[in-house]
């Protein structure tokens, strides 16, 4: 499914932005209280540049999660269609190792980067995050934590569930870098703003796939469910918007 040829009708149009906005769940913070930006592994080119962005103006630690995983090949065709980032060595890296060579590509002094590169998986992505920090000493009160904008919301209820029990559990500060909405062209539609990370199937899978998962029920990752992550309350709004969509027929056709 390519954007130029992608038909949707306003009310349609109308739901997928009220699903990314609110998937792209950000607390807005004016970031000068910050102690670590935390990136986790993604696609989403103008997420990863925003990291890098704040890491700079900030001074900030920049601690990157991801290993190898099914989502991996995205980054690593990202990379290589990129004209900044297409020159770096890329084949076979980790999430958190690519990362950190675009980092470093963008300026970012190697001693500020910190790398986590065996996490398959979002609750990996918190887990090892924690387990390392804890092994270096470091205890955060204030974390950025940062991802693909349509998985921000159920990256930061994971995290926020795994350091549910530390002592000294920092405050989650949910910012995916930019906020998806979707506008009408010539041919099809397109992200506003943006170069669009994702081909228009990838984009309707990852959106419409994380209602479900981030459901309070028998189905979803909440304590109902897979216990993945604490309770998730979905607006009314939003599920409306799903519903519409679905029905439409933008279904679950790949993750």
């Amino acid at each position: 499914m390519d954007w130029t040829t992608l038909s949707l009708n306003n009310a349609e149009a109308d739901a997928v932005n009220t699903l990314c906005r609110w998937l792209g769940e950000n607390d807005d913070s004016d970031h000068h209280d910050i102690d670590v930006i935390v990136l986790a592994g993604n696609s989403a080119i103008p997420t990863l540049e925003a990291a890098f962005r704040l890491a700079l103006s900030s001074g900030r630690p920049l601690w990157l999660t991801g290993g190898i995983g099914h989502a991996t090949a995205f980054l690593v065709e990202a990379v290589r269609q990129h004209p900044h980032y297409g020159r770096l060595q890329v084949e076979g890296q980790s999430e958190g190792d690519i990362m950190a060579a675009m980092a470093a590509s963008r300026g970012v002094p190697a001693g500020q980067i910190f790398i986590e590169s065996r996490s398959r998986n979002t609750g990996e992505n918190a887990a090892f995050t924690r387990r390392l920090m804890t092994e270096r000493q470091f205890f955060p009160r204030q974390i950025v934590l940062m991802q693909d904008p349509l998985l921000q919301r159920r990256t930061s209820a994971t995290f926020r569930h795994l350091w549910r029990d530390c002592a000294t559990a920092p405050q989650i500060i949910s910012w995916p870098g930019w906020t998806v909405q979707i506008e009408a062209t010539l041919s099809g539609w397109r992200p506003a703003g943006y170069a669009a990370p994702w081909d228009a199937e990838r984009f309707f899978a990852l959106m419409m796939g994380e209602i479900p998962r981030l459901r309070n029920d028998e189905n979803g990752y909440g304590p109902r469910g897979q216990g993945f992550i604490g309770k998730v309350d979905v607006p009314s709004v939003v599920e409306q918007a799903w519903q519409l969509l679905r029905q439409r027929g933008f279904g679950l056709s790949r993750l």
